[in-house]
């Protein structure tokens, strides 16, 4: 459901009151996808090392 997800960040950024409040709303949105990126990052990391050993183990 990344869509009902992304609607509830637009809005929580939409309904705050005080710039504060909005800059802080849109803080935690980027925050929250660059940590997703970061898990996938080293996800892919941890797959590529996975290979490379499993590849050697075998020579």
């Amino acid at each position: 459901m990344p869509d009902m997800e992304r609607l509830t960040d637009e809005l929580r950024v939409h309904l705050a009151k005080t710039p504060e409040d909005k800059a802080y709303a849109r803080g935690f949105n980027a925050g929250k996808y660059f940590a997703r990126k970061q898990a996938a990052w080293c996800v892919v990391f941890g797959a590529v090392v996975a290979v490379v050993i499993s590849v050697h183990a075998w020579h």
